[in-house]
């Protein structure tokens, strides 16, 4: 048996503090994606944040007190190395719910909705995967409509002029192909979230695709990071229409 009441003289801890020397750590979030993961995979890691885990057995009792966008305090959990083929995010630990973990939901305007951390293709290409992607579309290499797995491939060029190519599949390559066929004249400037990387295999270089276990992508939205991107962009490189089908 495992008695934990929420203890609120307990001292509230940064995600920078954790560490696996106890397990007695109380955190104060926000949830920023939920999704299952069944394969590991190499992905593209988020800012500095911190991964939350559960057991199989366990997931969809915790998915069912979870919601994106809310924030929580949090206690009396495990705390691991970050290790293995599936990383949402760079922190060196992450945490795992147990029969033990105390979760209340809280009002914590404090911590921001929107959070992210950007770098150069070329960091990407170079293995240091570690960031959330935001880049300018740049040419459509290839489309296929026609089959259930719908796919557009493109390439993606970031301020420093390094290029990278993107595909996306079914309704997120839907969602790209919309927007790209009613604002061709438009710089198009994506941020793709949890964004999986491709080894080059022969011929075919790297190339990064969205993820079906919790991919966000975000074109032309009305956030900071893309408004000053597209600006500076747009002074830097100019904008780029050209396509090929």
């Amino acid at each position: 048996m495992c008695i934990s009441p929420i203890n609120m003289a307990r001292k509230i801890s940064t995600i920078e503090e954790i560490n696996d020397t106890k397990e007695t750590w109380k955190i104060a979030v926000r949830v920023i994606s939920l999704c299952s993961v069944q394969t590991p995979s190499k992905f593209i890691e988020m800012g500095y944040k911190i991964q939350a885990v559960a057991r199989n057995a366990e997931v969809l009792t915790w998915k069912s007190k979870l919601k994106e966008n809310e924030t929580y305090v949090m206690q009396n959990f495990k705390v691991l190395c970050n290790e293995g083929q599936f990383k949402a995010c760079d922190h060196p630990f992450k945490l795992q719910f147990t029969s033990c973990t105390t979760l209340k939901h809280q009002e914590l305007p404090d911590i921001p909705k929107d959070y992210y951390s950007f770098k150069k293709f070329s960091e990407i290409l170079s293995g240091n995967l570690r960031t959330n992607v935001l880049v300018a579309f740049h040419d459509i290499v290839r489309s296929d409509i026609s089959t259930p797995l719908k796919k557009v491939a493109f390439w993606m060029k970031d301020l420093s002029g390094e290029m990278i190519m993107c595909t996306l599949w079914q309704d997120y390559a839907s969602k790209f192909l919309e927007f790209h066929e009613n604002h061709k004249s438009e710089l198009i400037v994506i941020i793709l979230t949890q964004a999986k990387i491709k080894e080059p295999e022969g011929i075919n270089p790297m190339f990064i695709q969205n993820s079906k276990f919790g991919s966000k992508l975000l074109i032309n939205e009305d956030i900071v990071d893309i408004q000053k991107f597209k600006d500076t962009f747009i002074v830097l490189i100019g904008v780029i229409t050209l396509m090929i089908m």
